[in-house]
């Protein structure tokens, strides 16, 4: 493994774990579009770690042997084909969203927002439209091939599978602290103003 892919594997993570950590800490107090939103930066989450588990679990196996070089390419192609279209979608939300929060607060911050995620969505959509295809050629490729034993086809499922609940698990983790910590201060400052009213 490259300290490239290193960093990018603490990166993804951290990204990750701060998305479903903000959407824990607004979901009870959001409503409306805020809440589909909010159910966006989810799967935004989720795909962000399957991609660190995938990295993390895909490169593991294959410097042991377990995996060979050709199902690891195709454990990233499939990766990529099934986590782009629901990230471009929820990226979409979020562009939506940043640009009616920058329209009500009309600030250089909620502004400049809104210009990176239209910026990042129009990126992953210009991606998609150049990579996707051969990335699912690839997919096809491979769980097709004759040349491909049984046990690497399954490997690469199992892979892939094993990241999405570890995923699942990641993203729940963090929603929950979210959450947690919105609660708390919740109830803080319920106790606060009940010892406010009660001096006066």
């Amino acid at each position: 493994m490259s300290i490239l892919v290193f960093l990018i594997i603490i990166i993804n993570t951290l990204i990750s774990a701060y998305n479903a950590y903000s959407c824990g800490r607004i979901w009870s107090v959001c409503q409306g579009f805020m809440k589909i939103a909010a159910v966006a930066g989810l799967i935004v989450s989720v795909a962000g770690f399957i991609q660190t588990w995938v990295l993390l679990i895909g490169f593991i196996t294959e410097y042991f042997g377990w995996l060979k070089p050709d199902a690891l390419n195709a454990l990233f192609s499939m990766t990529y084909v099934l986590i782009v279209l629901p990230v471009i979608g929820s990226g979409i939300i979020l562009t939506i969203q940043s640009w009616i929060a920058a329209v009500r607060t009309r600030n250089v911050g909620s502004g400049a927002g809104a210009v990176w995620n239209t910026g990042a969505t129009a990126y992953d959509i210009y991606q998609a439209m150049e990579t996707l295809p051969n990335a699912f050629n690839s997919v096809i490729n491979f769980f097709s091939s004759e040349d491909e034993d049984s046990g690497s086809k399954a490997s690469v499922a199992l892979i892939f599978t094993v990241a999405v609940m570890m995923s699942l698990g990641s993203t729940y983790f963090f929603f929950q602290k979210g959450q947690n910590k919105t609660a708390d201060e919740i109830q803080v400052d319920k106790h606060l103003k009940h010892h406010r009213h009660s001096y006066s």
